[in-house]
């Protein structure tokens, strides 16, 4: 039953994509990080700045077999995600003093669902799996965990705790799953200790780009 708060989404027009179906959509009003309306698109709220990037994407996007998606909810270690995985995946490309990410955000280094980057597999998002464009969430699971234990091959289930509790490990896990696994030599020079304390919160929170930039 609708909260007495729900309304019909009443916009005029202005060229927004997927504004048939915006219109149309029931709003309420809610505190978010984006500072913005809720809107409920397939039984689920979304902020309202969200909604037409999902509608694009479900149209428009299509998997690779490359493609990694790195997704979580909001706050709950994203950037750390991000971190670590793209030091992985591009640790045999740059060297450790000119790694992108002594110099840039994640935020700026990672592609979402509408942009393309054919040389960065990697992409972030915090859309519920169920809602991920066709090509990626076949077939249909309703949550990340469930859809780990059916297609445990397509689907690494991480949690931020155990992740904290023993960085290294699941650093060295998250690259074998994701086909950048380390190397025995890899492993001997101290790549994964590296990287882990590369991509470390005392590492990152002292990078002159996460003092003067956005985080």
């Amino acid at each position: 039953m609708e909260s007495s708060v729900d309304s019909k989404r009443n916009q005029s027009s202005n060229g927004a994509y997927g504004e048939d179906i915006l219109s149309n959509l029931p709003v309420r009003a809610g505190l978010n990080l984006f500072n913005d309306e809720l809107v409920k698109y397939q039984g689920f709220w979304f902020p309202g700045i969200i909604v037409e990037g999902i509608l694009r994407a479900q149209r428009h996007f299509q998997a690779n077999s490359s493609d990694i998606f790195l997704c979580t909810a909001p706050k709950t270690g994203t950037t750390w995600m991000k971190t670590l995985t793209f030091a992985i995946v591009l640790r045999t490309t740059t060297c450790n003093h000119c790694n992108p990410l002594l110099s840039k955000s994640p935020q700026d280094l990672l592609r979402n669902l509408i942009t393309k980057d054919p040389e960065n597999p990697l992409i972030p998002t915090h859309i519920p799996f169920s809602y991920l464009p066709k090509s990626v969430s076949d077939p249909s699971s309703s949550w990340y965990w469930k859809a780990s234990l059916d297609q445990p091959d397509k689907v690494l289930f991480l949690k931020y705790e155990e992740m904290k509790e023993d960085t290294a490990f699941y650093v060295a896990k998250l690259a074998g799953f994701i086909g950048y696994g380390f190397t025995s030599e890899e492993k001997r020079d101290g790549v994964v200790e590296k990287i882990v304390r590369m991509c470390s919160f005392d590492h990152l929170r002292n990078l002159e780009v996460n003092k003067n930039g956005k985080f």
